[in-house]
Order: C-alpha cells, then sequence, then structure tokens
C-alpha cells in the first residue's frame, strides 16, 4: 500500500482547466493563502483554488507530470485539499525528483522544493482543530505513510527531520531508528531514539559523546548525571546546556549556576535559552539573575515569571530596564517587538510598586529608540510624571526619529505647561527636518492644531 504508484489516466483536460493552467504558468510562482504584511489572498491563489475546485482527480493527476513547478505544486495542493486517498505517493514522487518553485508563504520569498511545501501544507492541516474526525484521520494516514517511506527509503531529503520528530517513539519503527541512529552524523535519528526512553540504549548513547546531548535532554535518565558531569569544564554548547537543563533538579541547577560564571556572551544566550525551554520554578532565579546581568529573555517566560514569581519579577524587571544595555528578546516559535516586552514588564511594576516607574522612565526616556521609547513615554503620560519633563526636552534637542519626537511631543504636550510649550515649539522649529517629511508632516500639524501650539514658519 505503501509503495502504491499513482498512473496518469490518459485523460484529456478541459480547456476550462486548460485556461487555469495557462494562467498559472505564467505567474510561475506559489502563492500561499495570505501573502505579504497584509496578509491578502492573491490572484495567483484564487487560481489555485478554481483548479482545486474545478478539475476531476484524474485530470489533477496528469497535471502532477506537467512541465512547470508551479502548476505541479497546486495540483498537489489540489489532491491534498479534496483528499486523494494516495498523496503519499505523490510526495514521494516530488521527494524522489527533488523539482523546486519560488513560493511566498506571508512576507517570506524562497525556492522551495515542491515535496516540502506538499508536506507541511499536510502538516498544518492537521494540527487545525478546524476538521473533521475524518479529515484528521485522512491527515495522520497521510503522515504516516509519508515518514515511513522517508524512513525506509534511502533517498536524502531534508523532510527525515520532520519524520524523526513525528516518530515519537514509535514501536514499530524501533528497529529502524536504531540502525539510522547508528550513524555517527545523523543526530536527529539519535534523538529519535531517546525518544523511546529505553534504559538498554543508555550506553550506546554515552558512545556518541558529545553527539549525545540533545538526545539525553528527552531522556533525561539518572543514568546519564555522571557523564554530563564530567563535560561541566569543557562543554559551553547549546545542547549541553538543554541535557543539563532538563532535570530540573537542585543538582543541574548548581551545575548550570556555576557554568554561568564562565560563560561569554553567546553562551549565556545559549545557556538562557536552555533555561527557559526547560522552564521550572527551580530555574526562575537564575532566569531573573541573567536578566539582570544581561537584559536577555524571552516573552512568554516574562509572562510566566510574573504570574509564578510576582515579587522577585517585578524587582528584576526593574534592575534590568535601569542597566545601560540594549535588550536582547529571545524570539523562539513566536515573533514579538521588543516594546511589548516593555509594556508587560512596566505593568509588572506598576501592579507592585509605582514609586519604581518614575527613575525607569526617567532613564530610558533618553535611551530608548524608535517603538521602545514608546512605553515609557506612556506611562509619563498616563501617570503625568511632570519630574520627567526636562529628560524629553533634552532628549529632543538631540536628533531623533519623527516617531520619537511625536510620542515626546504629545505627551509633553498633555501637561499643558506654558513654560514647556514655548521651550517645547523653540526646539520643533530648530529641528524641523526631522518630523516635517512624509505622513509626519499632517500628523504633527493635527497634533499642533490640536493644542493650539504655533510654531512659526509652520
Amino acid at each position: 500500500m505503501l509503495f502504491f504508484s499513482y498512473t496518469l489516466s490518459g485523460q484529456e483536460i478541459r480547456p476550462e482547466i486548460k485556461t487555469i493552467v495557462q494562467k498559472l504558468e505564467q505567474f510561475n510562482v506559489v502563492h500561499s493563502q495570505q501573502v505579504g504584511p497584509a496578509g491578502r489572498t492573491t490572484e495567483i491563489y484564487k487560481l489555485f483554488e478554481e483548479l482545486r475546485d474545478e478539475a476531476t482527480i484524474e485530470e489533477l493527476l496528469e497535471l502532477i507530470a506537467y512541465n512547470n513547478s508551479a502548476v505541479k505544486t497546486y495540483a498537489s495542493w489540489a489532491l491534498l485539499d479534496n483528499r486523494y486517498p494516495y498523496l503519499s505517493n505523490i510526495c514521494f514522487h516530488f521527494i524522489k525528483n527533488r523539482d523546486a518553485v519560488v513560493t511566498y508563504y506571508g512576507c517570506r520569498v524562497s525556492e522551495r522544493e515542491i515535496s516540502k511545501g506538499l508536506y507541511y501544507r499536510l502538516l498544518n492541516q492537521k494540527t487545525n482543530s478546524n476538521y473533521s474526525e475524518n479529515d484528521s484521520l485522512y491527515f495522520q494516514i497521510q503522515l504516516d505513510r509519508i515518514d515511513s517511506i522517508i524512513l525506509y527509503s534511502n533517498i536524502e531529503t531534508n523532510l527525515k527531520y520532520e519524520a524523526f520528530i513525528n516518530n515519537k517513539g514509535n514501536p514499530t519503527t524501533y528497529n529502524r531508528i536504531r540502525e539510522l541512529a547508528a550513524d555517527p552524523n545523523n543526530l536527529p535519528a539519535l534523538v529519535a531514539l531517546a525518544e523511546y526512553k529505553d534504559k538498554d540504549d543508555i550506553q550506546f548513547l554515552m558512545d556518541q559523546g558529545t553527539n549525545s546531548f540533545l538526545a539525553i535532554s528527552v531522556f533525561p535518565d539518572s543514568a546519564f548525571w555522571n557523564f554530563l558531569l564530567s563535560y561541566k569544564s569543557s562543554e559551553r554548547s547549546y545542547d549541553y546546556f538543554l541535557a543539563v537543563c532538563s532535570f530540573k533538579n537542585e543538582s543541574a541547577l548548581e551545575v548550570l549556576t556555576d557554568i554561568y560564571q564562565t560563560c561569554d556572551s553567546i553562551q549565556i544566550n545559549y545557556l538562557d535559552e536552555a533555561l527557559i525551554k526547560n522552564y521550572c520554578s527551580l530555574y526562575q532565579n537564575l532566569i531573573l539573575k541573567i536578566w539582570e546581568d544581561h537584559k536577555i529573555i524571552d516573552f512568554t517566560v516574562t509572562h510566566k515569571l510574573s504570574n509564578d514569581c510576582p515579587e522577585n519579577a517585578y524587582k528584576s524587571f526593574a534592575s534590568g530596564l535601569l542597566l545601560d544595555r540594549a535588550i536582547n528578546l529571545l524570539q523562539f516559535n513566536q515573533y514579538h517587538r521588543t516594546d511589548e516586552l516593555i509594556f508587560l514588564m512596566l505593568q509588572t511594576i506598576s501592579q507592585h510598586d509605582e514609586d519604581l516607574l518614575l527613575s525607569i522612565c526617567n532613564k530610558n526616556v533618553l535611551t530608548a529608540k524608535s517603538v521602545d521609547l514608546i512605553p515609557f513615554i506612556e506611562v509619563i503620560n498616563t501617570k503625568q510624571f511632570s519630574q520627567s519633563i526636562p529628560n524629553m526636552l533634552y532628549r529632543l534637542r538631540g536628533n531623533n526619529q519623527a516617531l520619537e519626537i511625536f510620542h515626546i511631543c504629545k505627551t509633553l504636550l498633555s501637561f499643558k505647561n506654558r513654560d514647556t510649550n514655548i521651550e517645547l515649539q523653540e526646539i520643533l522649529k530648530d529641528k524641523q527636518k526631522f518630523w516635517d517629511w512624509g505622513n509626519w508632516s499632517e500628523s504633527f500639524r493635527n497634533l499642533f492644531k490640536a493644542h493650539a501650539l504655533e510654531i512659526e514658519g509652520v
């Protein structure tokens, strides 16, 4: 069943389908459903939807052998969306011939193998909770078949990594995974083997030396501990940190705390990421210490710290925000802007000790750049910290982006202070070239009008 080959029907493709195909061929690129910053559905994707909804299965199978990669890609997607029972064979066909196509996914553009695009479309639909039970079963069966073909064939494909991840200790594939793990260059196979958590594999994994660290991170058996300790003085790799962190006990915390003292800036990033990915109450203080010392943190763990240990968290957040160092916001599975992190930290601080906010804002209103300035300015505005007026005026006398000038001006005007406004008028006239351009010109003039502020010559 796994190796059942699809066959071409020899059916003549109808004229209306040929018209769609010719248009797709002219574009010669593949668009996902949402493309560009606005996430719009393009004419190209709408043509695909026409092809999917109007073509027969036999016509789509004919198009799998078409001489244009974009058409072949969309034909395979249409077969998936129409629940073609032998989709795994279509995917394997593309894995073998390695055809590629220029693909737009969101804002990203890349040349991608057709097999990879089809696989990820299948994988994404499998994780979508909106489908019926029968649909979910279809997706799972097709993925299992594709993964099995990948694991048991000797064809090299970057999808093999996905097959290892999806294996998840499948008892029927243990012997094959064990065989593949014997290759010293096949680290994903070692990790897949560790997923079985079979104590008979412990010595085999340790025999792989430093290659075993990532595998140990998913199988933190106590039998590995002394093995890991033997590398304490020499190893500072991300995989090693993951392995030690995965134990989540006092011994691991002691080792990690000692190691932290000897790490360089890159290694500290590795350590912090490993701690965050193995987050637990034992690691909270070390994560906060790294934030205080180096301003390195992740957005999601900031939320967790705010909820799990608010008394320690708010003090640490305040300490870090007063540090003369740029924020290093780690990005894992989700992207967040630094200003979102700052808003969250300031909110946590405000809930526990509002008195800290003034010094934090006064410090950062002088140094924060672009959108990172906005959270501090908004707190000054909301709390009406008149003590911050001199710092904001001092900041405006330097060279700033229009965005920075606008938010500082808006806050300064909110104080309705005559002397402040007079000084602001002089600064704005002197720095006009920095703010009076593009769409900013109108925004500033509307702001001036709302506050009855007159700038000579404007």
